[in-house]
């Protein structure tokens, strides 16, 4: 296999960070798995440029690594800045609706949750119930107030974006971070 022109600091790499984080985080070695996330960002980054969807992607898994080891402020702050990076691929991407859109709504979907349920976590119900809300209301723009599917299996979550979805709350506030 040649080496020639391949870039040792790629997609690749931050691919392999991936999966050595992943195998961190099965044994609880929760530190590292972040470090890995981290590592797998810095040269997505450096590939792709900040503000590139697959850098979200890779924001997204660093924040659910930091959730999980009990550093929510981080997390928070990392989902945020995972919305401002979706967010534009979204509506550019909405007319067209192909496969791209589709990964872009499902991540602004998941986001906008981890956030509400971040919220409902640390007992904060008013966030929480904004959070669900816009999900409900990302849920109606893309596919109408009278879609059916539900990310979540919460009773409290469903009813929320449910109402979300009827009273056209703007989902597009989830970008105003606290």
């Amino acid at each position: 296999m040649s080496t020639e022109g391949s870039d040792p600091s790629g997609p690749q790499t931050a691919e392999a960070f991936d999966h050595l984080a992943v195998e961190c985080w099965f044994h609880n070695q929760l530190t590292d798995a972040a470090d890995n996330y981290r590592r797998a960002l810095a040269i997505r980054e450096q590939s792709f440029g900040p503000d590139h969807w697959e850098v979200a992607d890779s924001i997204v898994r660093l924040a659910g690594a930091c959730s999980f080891a009990g550093d929510h402020a981080e997390a928070e702050s990392l989902w945020y800045r995972a919305i401002r990076i979706y967010e534009p691929y979204y509506r550019e991407l909405m007319e067209a609706r192909g496969e791209l859109f589709e990964h872009m709504f499902m991540s602004l979907a998941g986001v906008l949750g981890n956030i509400a349920i971040a919220a409902l976590q640390r007992g904060d119900t008013v966030a929480a119930e904004r959070g669900y809300r816009r999900v409900g209301a990302l849920i109606a723009e893309a596919f109408g107030p009278d879609c059916r599917w539900l990310p979540v299996g919460s009773p409290f979550a469903t009813a929320l974006i449910e109402q979300g979805k009827q009273g056209g709350t703007d989902w597009a506030a989830a970008l105003d971070a606290p």
